[in-house]
């Protein structure tokens, strides 16, 4: 029988609450997507507050970096996380740059308002290098004919170059036995940040957060013979509580693209604000599809007098002090 077949380690269960992050203080932090970048590239900095009080952040203000960045925008996600009846928040909030002089500078501590607290984060660091096409000519040779630049799309069509699933490791379950959801972003354009705009919403699920590596990791993966780039954006497990039919809502995650000319154009000033150093990033809402999933009672047959709605196998260990007495 499948519901007999269903196996948790109670172990791997273990390791796995004592991976989430979760604490009853607030603690501020700041970082980077990353630390190195060239003359017109994007990065994002994010301040991350965690703790039961996280989602009362106030948006902080942010040190002068103008005279090595350009803002470009911000969004932000949260995440509300309940373990042994304790809950835990998390929310960051993400700003995004463009560089626009080499250089290395840091960033100093940004101070966050939290119902009228004030925490610090800690500095980060950049490097920003000369980007090859800034790069002058070499002594006694002039520089090759820039060709015209192309008109720029507010609201880009990219098709299906790219796009976000929902994965489930089942559709149909028992009452209170585990799924994996798992949010996966794949392009063939170039994505330069990104920030998750609506979480989805997980009524009639006992939803945990699986701990995210901080920067995304990208690999290939071919779809319809098509080949993209992949990235697991957010993993979670949820555990349903009632049988039924039950409908996981979409995701929205918006992207910072980087969209390549595509029409010439004779006029100059159009050129000038359509290099690389002004606007070539569009942003591009992306939305997962929902999923339904059906969730069978307990079966009757083979349940236990005693059976309380626990799902999994669990081992027991009893030792004692002493041996003798």
């Amino acid at each position: 029988m499948r519901f007999k077949q269903f196996i948790l380690s109670a172990g791997l269960l273990t390791v796995f609450l004592t991976t989430l992050s979760w604490a009853g203080n607030l603690t501020v932090r700041a970082y980077l997507n990353r630390n190195d970048v060239s003359v017109g590239g994007q990065f994002t900095l994010s301040v991350q507050a965690s703790g039961s009080q996280a989602n009362k952040i106030a948006s902080p203000q942010l040190p002068d970096i103008s005279k090595f960045a350009r803002f470009m925008g911000s969004s932000s996600s949260q995440s509300i996380q309940f373990i042994n009846g304790r809950m835990s928040a998390s929310k960051t909030l993400i700003y995004y740059f463009r560089a626009i002089r080499p250089g290395s500078f840091t960033i100093p501590p940004i101070k966050v308002i939290v119902k009228g607290k004030t925490y610090k984060t800690n500095p980060v660091s950049i490097m920003i290098r000369r980007s090859a096409a800034s790069q002058p000519p070499a002594a006694g040779r002039s520089a090759p004919p820039q060709k015209p630049e192309a008109g720029m799309q507010t609201k880009p069509d990219l098709g299906g170059a790219l796009f976000l699933r929902a994965l489930v490791n089942k559709r149909e379950v028992y009452q209170n036995e585990p799924i994996i959801l798992t949010y996966r972003i794949y392009t063939r354009v170039s994505v330069t940040g990104y920030g998750i705009k609506a979480l989805p919403k997980t009524v009639g699920f006992w939803a945990e957060e699986i701990p995210m590596p901080r920067q995304p990791q990208t690999r290939e993966e071919i779809v319809n013979g098509v080949k993209y780039m992949v990235a697991d954006l957010k993993k979670m497990v949820l555990f349903p509580t009632d049988p039924g039919k039950k409908v996981i809502d979409p995701m929205v995650v918006t992207c910072q693209v980087r969209m390549r000319n595509t029409r010439p154009s004779r006029d100059i000033f159009n050129n000038f604000f359509n290099d690389d150093f002004f606007g070539r990033e569009v942003e591009k809402n992306i939305r997962s599809k929902p999923i339904t999933i059906h969730v069978l009672p307990f079966p009757k047959a083979g349940r236990p007098a005693d059976f309380s709605g626990a799902v999994g196998r669990f081992n027991m260990t009893v030792k004692v002090n002493k041996d003798s007495v």
